[in-house]
Parts: structure tokens; C-alpha cells; sequence
């Protein structure tokens, strides 16, 4: 797969070369409209973090505007060209820091849109799989909160993942995984279900900050896989943030200031997701200059256990093995993944 990803990425580069120069002099000619755009953008929003990417990416494109100057004499471009960091390399050194997410720490959240044990099957092999992947990374992997049906069955998961550069590898996670599952303990019948996952980056307090009277506070008892309460003392927290109608709850410590934190710690995450999602619908090209790729609700993979394999639909490929890869050995899809996100970034100043 990495060759493939390979002649692809070099074919990308010699088809853009004279287009992506011509781009960037087209910033460079409209640099002031674009960063009159990017600023409304960056300060259409009151969060620290927003106003932070916004300068991000002011930066990037000043970068490469400074980058079509160096190379718009002719000998110097030729010279470059024989280099073996060349214009294309650059160009894409400086794209590849346009999600400045990446170096964060992740919260992961699984869902379930049905209610029955195959589905708490597949949740519960998803959360080992990513449990052992960041055992793999050195990444501490904690469950932070769970929440189940009346009938008992796990309906969502979210733990965090803390460690280096841990954005950048399970961003492309984000998304419908779909299975196709045993739907009878002899395995001779099968049926189709699907759980979402949701990729936040973590977002630190000073980031977004609000008053208390922003925040609707309660507590109530903890309860325990299929409703019943674990203990007498009211250490589950609900934190609702009252002008979005976003409420986060968090059982799974005895304490409740950790269960407090741990929600405050979802709330800031569920929020910017949702202020991200607001600016996505900004009919402004260069809203893609704010905006970072782990929204993605398309279904981005299908586990099939009858087959033992793994489809995934973004890289057209099959991966073989699946209970393999369902013990965390999943490298060689995010390594794929990434390297076609570096494609996809050369190509990316083209839409602007």
C-alpha cells in the first residue's frame, strides 16, 4: 500500500507543480481579501481556540506566499527543481502543519444506534482495539464514560487517549464503522449494524472559557451496567451548558470533582465540534483554512466477520485478518491513511 501511496503522491506532485505556483501567486495578489476573510472567520467566534487556528493559518499562507517568491526566478526554480527537497516537498512541508490539532490528545466517543448484544459486541471489540493500538503508541488509554440502554446494553463509550501526536493518528477514525456480524452463538447467521465514532481534540480550559452561570450543574447517583445504582452518594455529575442545550454526564469515578472534571473535559470537546460544524456551513471557500477533518459522517469502514476481513472504503482496500487487527494492530491502515491525507493536501490549495 505505501508504494501505491507512493507513485500516487509523486504523480499528484508533477501534476500540480505549475498550477500549485500559479495558486500561490494568486494569494499572494489577493493576500489581503483572503486575511479579511480568515479574520472574520477566526473572530466570528468568541473561543481562544478558533482565534488560534485562525492565526495558524494566516501563518501557513504567508509561508507560502513566501515560498512563490523564492522560486518565481526562473534559474532558481530550476535549480530547486533538481533538489531533492524540491518546490512540491516545500510546498507540502508547510501544508503538512495546516491542522495544528495534531499534536494533541484525543477524546474518542462511540455510539450505538441499536440496542441489542451484537452491538455491544462490536463497541466493546472497537474499544479494545483502540485500547490495544495505544498500548502499541505508549499512549495511556482511559475509559471516561459509558452509558447503557434500559435493557442493559452499551450505548456509548468515551475514553481519552493521551500521548504524542495522537490527533494526528486517529483523526481519521471519525466516522461509520459498519459490521457484519454473528447474530447467533453457532455463527450461522449473520446481520449488518453500525456504531458512529466522533474524534475531539482535546481542548484546555483556557481555550474556552465560560461563566458559572453559563453552566447547569447536577448530581445524582451513580448506576451500574443495566441501571442499577453502584452507590448511596450522588458522585455522577450532569453538566448541561445552557445556551447550546449541550449536556455531558460522567459516573464512571467515586469521586465526584473527577467526575466533574472528566464532563467539563467532554463539554469543551462536544462544544467546539459543534462551533466547527457551525463555521463548516459558512459559504466562504476559505473556511477550510479554519477547519480540521475529523468530522467526517461518511461510513469509513466495514468489519466483516464472516469473512475475517476489513474493508476500508476511503483507501479502496481490503485489509485481511480481521481479529488481527481487532488486537490493535492497526498501523498499516493509519500509516495508509495518512499518507493519502498528504495527496489530499497537495491538491488542497487547489480548491481554495
Amino acid at each position: 500500500m505505501a508504494d501505491n501511496i507512493a507513485i500516487m503522491k509523486a504523480g499528484a506532485m508533477s501534476e500540480i507543480k505549475d498550477k500549485l505556483l500559479e495558486k500561490i501567486n494568486y494569494l499572494e495578489k489577493n493576500r489581503d481579501v483572503i486575511l479579511e476573510r480568515l479574520v472574520s472567520i477566526g473572530e466570528c467566534s468568541y473561543y481562544e481556540k478558533f482565534k488560534k487556528d485562525c492565526g495558524i493559518k494566516i501563518s501557513i499562507l504567508d509561508r507560502l506566499i513566501e515560498l512563490g517568491k523564492q522560486y518565481r526566478d526562473k534559474d532558481l526554480f530550476e535549480k530547486n527543481q533538481k533538489d531533492e527537497n524540491g518546490f512540491e516537498d516545500k510546498a507540502y512541508e508547510i501544508l503538512n502543519s495546516l491542522d495544528p490539532n495534531d499534536s494533541r490528545d484525543v477524546i474518542i466517543e462511540i455510539s450505538s444506534f441499536e440496542e441489542n448484544k451484537e452491538s455491544e459486541d462490536f463497541m466493546n471489540d472497537l474499544i479494545v482495539m483502540y485500547q490495544k493500538y495505544s498500548e502499541q503508541k505508549k499512549w495511556k488509554h482511559t475509559l471516561i464514560s459509558s452509558e447503557s440502554t434500559k435493557k442493559g446494553f452499551l450505548k456509548q463509550a468515551i475514553f481519552d487517549v493521551k500521548g504524542e501526536s495522537i490527533f494526528r493518528h486517529l483523526k481519521y477514525e471519525a466516522g461509520f464503522h459498519d459490521a457484519i456480524t454473528n447474530s447467533d452463538s453457532k455463527g450461522n447467521n449473520f446481520k449488518e449494524i453500525s456504531v458512529f465514532i466522533k474524534v475531539y481534540p482535546v481542548i484546555e480550559e483556557k481555550e474556552l472559557r465560560w461563566r458559572p452561570e453559563d453552566l447547569k450543574i447536577e448530581t445524582f447517583h451513580s448506576s451500574s451496567h443495566g441501571g442499577q445504582s453502584v452507590n448511596t452518594s450522588d458522585s455522577a455529575v450532569r453538566i448541561t451548558h445552557l445556551s447550546s442545550g449541550i449536556s455531558v454526564s460522567s459516573q464512571n469515578e467515586r469521586s465526584q470533582y473527577q467526575n466533574k472534571e472528566n464532563a467539563l473535559r467532554i463539554l469543551r470537546a462536544r462544544i467546539v465540534l459543534a462551533e466547527e460544524e457551525r463555521l463548516l456551513e459558512l459559504k466562504s471557500s476559505e473556511r477550510k483554512l479554519m477547519l480540521t477533518n475529523h468530522l467526517n459522517k461518511n461510513k469509513i469502514r466495514t468489519y466483516d466477520f464472516k469473512k475475517n476481513k476489513i474493508l476500508d472504503h476511503r483507501l479502496e482496500k481490503t485489509f485481511n485478518d480481521l481479529k488481527h487487527i481487532l488486537k490493535g494492530n492497526i498501523d498499516e491502515i493509519i500509516i495508509a491513511l495518512m499518507e493519502l491525507d498528504e495527496i489530499r493536501k497537495l491538491n488542497y490549495i487547489l480548491e481554495l
